[in-house]
């Protein structure tokens, strides 16, 4: 330890030297021993001693070879030959950017060797270029490319014919490139250009055909340039104290429907549940316990129906009547109530395990939908009133259809328009303004744009997506290979023009273009589907009411016996309590997945009139359920056992998290192979009423990135990697790299060899079993957390009402029930409060603060991490905390997590990874579950850094922001696009795809009503107070001469009056005032 060097105790107690502990070192994302290199170095001909050292000039770090040698080599030293000799024995990323000659090895005091005392390498001669093997640059362009190659690979002689990736190049490096292009004036340059042209001769030509604009600075220089961007109102605190108030009132309103199953059955057996405490007492209490669970469960299963197709549909029409298209600013009336309608959507979250349901539809056609026929939807929608969809057309697993986004603080609504026999992939985002015309197919993970119109019968691909091709035909359907004894009682649409894949457009008119059920065979199914999703529900998700119902039976024991005993006896029964359930719960899934599919499923085309067809969308059911219930236990060691045990063929040592759509029997997932978030594994592929089921592979050692979309018939090669947010439409080659939408492929993907294997792959027997531990640990205590949250609440609201914690169980008169409601009102407000404090320390204390940092995927900083977004999001996020998208209280809930939030930010998603490594500018705007990614999984090492959004700047919904990158302000990001890691966009631009490149503004930022103002950063310089006064009055008068041309504004039309916030502080004020004087 003191000396630096490794040693260990051999067997007759002598001190063997096995190295240096500073052997190793991290450049570029990979951990290199450079002691390796050394001894291959000694093996060249003529060289004595070689040491390798991680040199860092000037800010670039590269390594060197320094070489003590025999006087013949050194006469004729030639660095290349010592680079061609290591190129056949190292990966690319160990091989030294450069060589040099020393007289002799530096030593310490204590004659150890001093690497400090080792110098940079003196500036390589290109011009020499050393026998001729690197080409050199000859046009302007590829001069300037080569610069650029040359500061991220310092030291490193670098041709025009090198391949990017194969010295040395990867992900993070090819996003600082392509922003370093963009700000040599070319701000249309996007990232995939990197990986599709990886040379600098071939890079060249691309450049050279691209229209070049002057320079634009980088760092604070640019910041202060002027920045033109439409007017925009800023609110008054008046206005912002009135936003508060009103969605305080909302919040309590929702939360209290939320828990309003729990307060019926409290209030309905407040009378007789003491009879049942007493059986408890003695001794007859567990079965009680659990048939007062299951009714309390059975309780939510009405409520939530009572909700989806009553309740929530009516408060729509009379808060908003009609959602239609247009503009409003988030500082309105109209976004108020557009906002407090999609709040009380939120409480039919419950429908997200009946998606792609008959039932399904008929709640969305309550709320203002227009729906054709046989439609299948299989994602959330905001705004029902703005969708319109023809007959039997498929929407797939979480699609995005955007009718509402937020950019630059406006609102924009929009309709979504899909014709008669569509498919839309899963993952795909339709937006607002678009029309898919009849018999149009968009595969997944494609993006739909604005304004975009996809003819009849094509079929389009990518994000943004373009025409590949045309649909099949039902005939063509019909024609291959699957289950195609079912097809009868055909219902077919009489008018529309075929289209396939092998003709073209076919002018012959068919007998028709898709299967369809009959009308009353869809509303028996329909019924048949809800009466399964409440069997699931009663039977596989009635945790909450159980360990409640214990909850309310620890009160009433308190009030007759020790409380602090009993207390700390429900503290530590109640994790093991919910282990006991959730083993049920997985217990009731398995069973219910084989009863549901079969055991062997044959690919095949099934037709939506036979039997498989049907129990595909039932398991579909049941993974939903597994995977809000199950939450936690995604990503652990337990998950591969589970998937087996659903019928998935899964391979040892497999790391998987919660993945989605994947069919049994038709699923394999090789052997060590990682599966991150949310990845599509083999969903549903239907169209015109025939569902495709067939093989999915993943090989051995293999990585598929978060939101990845790996469709039926797709193979992933042993250790290839796909990256985020990638659909793979060709298999990928063992070892290669697949990225983007369609996915294309790296040529050669470099690995990370020298990464503890331990730590990694191959863990030892002491490292498993404390990781299953705690992931045990892991599992059970998010529910706990909500348990605790219930008992806390219960105590708290009675001492608060009474005095006494447990006054309130003594109190059986009939003339109590009043007082019981103002009890229940109490107590929702009050485990909101126990959530989010729960989340809030479990964060401070198990992480603390978050910096960049690299931790192997079998060590406790990963645990760690893992943990606290899990209880963050069953305990806080997930529930409570839910109900503060689009508020002003969601920023601040996030500063208490460390994030950096400027002012007047709008936030409509949870999905910021590691809060305090974000930073969001003034103004900014998240939409609907945008993620903000601050770590990645990359060779199973979780790789963490910051990242900057920008003052004004919007992130579409279902986007994904890498780490280690800035968005410039008044940029826009598309919906469902991806910034790679590295990457830096200039200020004002707008970014779609996957992965991201340039693109069109949208509508909003370059309507022609709306003035375009210079905007600069604010002075934080000290001011005189006469200064600051004129500023401040001529901000005004800017204000009135912005506010009266343009045509965003919170006064635009009588909808957006003030009234309706004043409306929401009077009730407030109403409710304040009757509860004081109660």
């Amino acid at each position: 330890y003191h000396t630096g060097d490794l040693c260990r105790y051999n067997a007759e107690g002598l001190v063997e030297f096995l190295g240096r502990i500073d052997s190793q070192v991290k450049l570029r994302g990979f951990r290199i021993e450079v002691g390796e290199i050394e001894t291959n170095l000694a093996a060249f001909p003529g060289v004595r001693t070689a040491i390798v050292h991680l040199v860092n000039d000037e800010g670039r770090q590269f390594l060197c070879g320094y070489l003590l040698c025999e006087e013949a080599l050194e006469n004729d030293f030639q660095e290349h030959r010592f680079r061609d000799f290591l190129k056949d024995k190292l990966p690319n990323y160990m091989v030294p950017s450069r060589f040099c000659v020393i007289k002799e090895v530096p030593r310490s005091p204590a004659g150890k060797l001093d690497r400090k005392q080792l110098k940079p390498p003196p500036p390589v001669v290109h011009a020499a270029d050393e026998g001729g093997e690197k080409v050199a640059p000859a046009t302007e362009t590829e001069h300037m490319l080569h610069r650029l190659w040359s500061n991220l690979f310092p030291g490193q002689r670098i041709g025009t014919t090198d391949d990017f990736f194969e010295i040395g190049g990867q992900s993070l490096l090819a996003g600082k490139l392509a922003s370093k292009i963009r700000h040599e004036g070319y701000p249309e340059f996007g990232i995939r250009l990197v990986y599709s042209n990886p040379t600098i001769m071939a890079l060249a030509n691309i450049v050279d055909a691209m229209e070049r604009e002057e320079p634009t600075q980088e760092g604070a220089a640019a910041q202060q340039a002027p920045l033109r961007l439409p007017a925009r109102d800023e609110p008054s605190a008046l206005r912002k104290a009135a936003f508060l108030t009103y969605q305080a009132f909302i919040f309590i309103i929702a939360i209290t429907m939320q828990w309003a199953y729990l307060l019926a059955f409290f209030f309905l057996f407040y009378g007789s549940y003491h009879q049942t405490i007493a059986d408890v007492v003695n001794g007859r209490g567990f079965a009680f316990v659990v048939f007062f669970g299951f009714m309390m469960q059975l309780f939510f299963v009405v409520t939530t129906l009572f909700f989806a197709f009553m309740l929530i549909p009516l408060l729509k029409w009379l808060i908003i009547q009609k959602v239609k298209p247009g503009r409003h600013s988030i500082w309105s009336a109209y976004y108020l109530r557009w906002w407090t309608v999609r709040t009380f959507n939120s409480l039919t979250s419950g429908s997200f395990l009946y998606y792609g349901t008959y039932a399904y539809n008929v709640q969305l056609w309550l709320s203002g939908a227009k729906l054709g026929q046989g439609v299948r939807i299989n994602c959330p929608v905001a705004d029902a009133d703005l969708l319109d969809i023809g007959d039997d057309t498929f929407i797939g697993d979480n699609a995005a259809l955007v009718t509402s986004q937020v950019i630059d603080s406006v609102l924009v609504l929009a309709t979504v328009k899909i014709g008669a026999c569509c498919s839309v992939g899963p993952r795909t985002a339709v937006v607002g303004g678009s029309h898919i015309e009849d018999e149009a197919t968009v595969g997944a993970l494609s993006l739909i744009r604005e304004g975009v119109t996809v003819p009849h019968g094509e079929r389009w691909q990518g994000s943004p997506a373009q025409k590949i091709g045309y649909s099949p035909s039902l005939s063509a359907l019909q024609s291959w290979e699957g289950d195609m004894t079912q097809l009868k009682n055909q219902n077919f649409s009489p008018t529309a023009a075929s289209v396939n894949d092998f003709g073209g457009i076919d002018t012959e008119m068919l007998e028709g273009s898709s299967i369809r059920l009959p009308t009353a065979v869809r509303f028996i199914v329909g019924l048949l589907q809800i009466i399964y999703w409440a069997f699931l529900n009663l039977f596989t998700s009635n945790v909450l009411g159980i360990l409640t119902f214990g909850a309310w039976c620890l009160c009433d024991e308190l009030a007759e016996r020790d409380q602090l005993w009993y207390a700390c006896l429900y503290v530590i029964g109640a994790p093991f309590l919910t282990l006991v359930i959730m083993i049920w719960q997985h217990l009731m899934i398995i069973i219910a997945r084989w009863v549901v599919f079969p055991w062997k499923v044959e690919p095949g085309m099934y037709a939506c009139d036979g039997l498989t067809y049907h129990r595909k969308i039932l398991f579909d059911m049941l993974a939903r359920v597994s995977l809000l219930y199950a939450h936690p236990m995604y990503g652990t060691l337990f998950t591969q056992y589970y998937l087996r045990a659903m019928g998935v063929n899964v391979g040892r040592n497999v790391e998987c998290s919660n993945l989605y759509g994947f069919t049994p029997g038709l699923t394999t997932l090789g052997n060590e192979c990682f599966i991150a978030d949310f990845v599509g594994v083999n969903p549903s592929d239907e169209f015109r009423g025939i569902l495709r089921l067939d093989h999915m592979k993943v090989g051995d050692r293999a990585f598929v990135g978060n939101g990845s979309v790996l469709m039926p018939g797709t193979v992933i090669g042993e250790r290839a990697l796909v990256g985020l947010t990638s659909c793979p439409t060709a298999p990928v080659e063992p070892g290669k790299t697949a990225i983007g939408s369609p996915a294309f492929e790296i040529p050669r993907r470099t690995s990370a060899d020298t990464v503890d294997q331990e730590k990694t792959f191959a863990p030892r027997t002491s490292l498993v079993v404390r990781r299953v531990i705690w992931e045990m640990f892991r599992c059970v205590m998010p529910a706990t957390f909500i348990t605790f949250s219930a008992v806390l609440a219960f105590i708290a609201g009675a001492a608060i009402f009474y005095g006494d914690s447990t006054a309130i169980l003594r109190q059986k008169a009939d003339d109590e029930y009043l007082t019981f409601i103002g009890l229940a009102l109490l107590f929702v407000v009050s485990i909101a409060f126990f959530n989010v404090l729960f989340t809030l320390v479990t964060k401070w204390i198990i992480v603390g603060d978050h910096h960049a940092e690299e931790n192997p995927l079998w060590s406790a900083g990963v645990w760690r991490s893992e943990f606290v977004v899990d209880v963050a999001t069953v305990v806080g996020l997930g529930g409570v905390i839910n109900f503060f998208r689009g508020t002003l209280y969601l920023p601040w809930l996030f500063r208490m997590l460390g994030a950096r939030i400027g002012k007047n930010v709008f936030l409509d998603t949870l999905y910021l990874t590691e809060p305090d490594m974000v930073t969001l500018g003034d103004g900014a705007c998240v939409n609907y579950n945008a993620t903000l990614q601050t770590h990645l999984f990359e060779d199973r090492v979780m790789k963490m850094d910051t990242q900057e959004i920008g003052a004004r700047c919007s992130v579409g919904s279902y986007s994904i922001v890498l780490y280690n990158t800035h968005v410039g302000d008044g940029s826009t990001i598309a919906p469902a696009s991806l910034i790679m890691k590295g990457e830096s966009l200039p200020r004002a631009t707008h970014w779609a795809g996957i992965p991201a490149q340039k693109s069109k503004a949208p509508d909003v930022m370059r309507d022609p009503a709306n003035i375009e103002v210079v905007a600069r950063p604010l002075d934080t310089t000290p001011q005189s107070p006469a200064r600051v006064a004129n500023a401040v009055e001529s901000n005004r008068d800017f204000e009135r001469r912005a506010r009266a041309a343009s045509a965003i504004t919170p006064q635009a039309t009588p909808n957006n009056s003030f009234a309706g916030v004043n409306v929401g502080v009077g009730l407030t004020a109403a409710s304040t005032w009757l509860a004081a004087s109660d």
